[in-house]
């Protein structure tokens, strides 16, 4: 049995976000907010 669609998005999205604070560990909050936003 595949995974949906749905599933595989919600994967790569935060897959993306994972790579993107282990790359910046200081992340600010803003800075984590605007990583958040971005799904909106």
């Amino acid at each position: 049995m595949g995974t949906s669609p749905q599933s595989d998005f919600l994967r790569a999205l935060y897959q993306s976000w994972s790579d993107r604070m282990a790359a910046n560990p200081a992340m600010t909050l803003a800075d984590l907010r605007s990583l958040f936003d971005e799904w909106h």
